[in-house]
């Protein structure tokens, strides 16, 4: 029997007892894989094949076996941060943003003078000094 199988199997029975989507590290174990990235990417093959649907939320997920139209169980649908669209936020900025300075650089040689070795801002007279 193959992991997709497997999978399906036991999303079966979980949802026909009434219970919410067990995690990935939790399908994982109890489905005796090694990796809980495998049990994401069967999901996302069930998916992708029709067989299940998934719809994630912040605390959790509900998935739906399609052929039978049976879901685990509900939990508080907050929707999952990735996924939130359009979502309001709560205080609305009132004035316009201040705008930033205007700044001006001016580029300054941190290098020794080949001559003397002092730095060109701190007063060789070899080179052109900079205003600051």
């Amino acid at each position: 029997m193959s992991n997709l199988e497997r999978l399906i199997e036991t999303l079966t029975r979980i949802a026909r007892e009434g219970k919410p989507c067990p995690t990935n590290d939790s399908l994982a174990e109890e489905l005796y894989i090694s990796r809980a990235g495998t049990i994401a990417k069967v999901m996302e093959r069930a998916e992708n094949a029709g067989l299940i649907r998934v719809e994630s939320f912040q605390r959790g997920r509900i998935v739906t076996i399609v052929q039978l139209g049976i879901s685990t169980s509900e939990i508080p649908r907050i929707p999952h941060w990735r996924t939130r669209s359009g979502v309001k936020r709560a205080a609305t900025r009132r004035e316009p943003p201040i705008p930033a300075p205007e700044k001006s650089f001016t580029f300054v040689s941190r290098d020794p003078c080949p001559w003397c070795g002092v730095r060109q801002d701190l007063g060789c007279h070899h080179l052109p000094r900079v205003a600051a």
